[in-house]
């Protein structure tokens, strides 16, 4: 488990890196600065990094920008969404801003797949798995939301549901051993 968490938190981190990068070549990039955020305000909420409390403040700074350059855009409210559920932990407000990106990109399963983890975290069950059903009609190959939603089925003790959701995984990612 220890190699899995090193592995993804090298991954996340030159993601993060990557972006940082591109944001400094082009300070006017919003599109790197909104994923920055992103990628750094999920370093904070999986406390990956052993500097992690420094991915919070960097995940601001990033959104700070990307708010400046574009607000509107669907990314920057991702990110600002993210920050909200990850760093903040204030789930009514990414659950709002959640929403209103729904109604901007209304086929996109990131944004239910989202609003399942929040309102797993504030104990809502049902209404998670419900999402995580919608996200995975729209996405049904995305190996992350397959994973997320076979976690939510165990977590509420549906382990035939989620049982049928790791197979396909497998089916997927045949070779992969995480």
């Amino acid at each position: 488990t220890s190699k899995i968490s090193s592995y993804a938190s090298n991954l996340v981190g030159q993601a993060a890196s990557l972006y940082e990068r591109a944001a400094q070549i082009d300070p006017n990039f919003a599109l790197a600065w909104a994923r920055l955020s992103r990628k750094e305000a999920l370093r904070y909420f999986t406390r990956m990094d052993p500097n992690y409390a420094a991915m919070g403040d960097a995940a601001r700074r990033a959104l700070d920008n990307a708010q400046r350059l574009e607000p509107n855009s669907p990314e920057t409210l991702l990110a600002l969404g993210y920050y909200q559920y990850r760093v903040l932990h204030d789930y009514g407000s990414a659950k709002t801003t959640f929403v209103r990106v729904s109604e901007v990109l209304p086929g996109s399963s990131e944004v239910r797949m989202a609003l399942g983890g929040i309102l797993a975290r504030e104990g809502h069950w049902d209404q998670s798995v419900a999402y995580l059903e919608q996200a995975l009609t729209l996405d049904p190959h995305n190996v992350e939301l397959l994973m997320k939603a076979a976690s939510t089925y165990a977590n509420v003790r549906q382990f035939t549901a989620a049982l049928k959701l790791y197979d396909r995984v497998l089916e997927i990612t045949p070779s992969d051993p995480d």
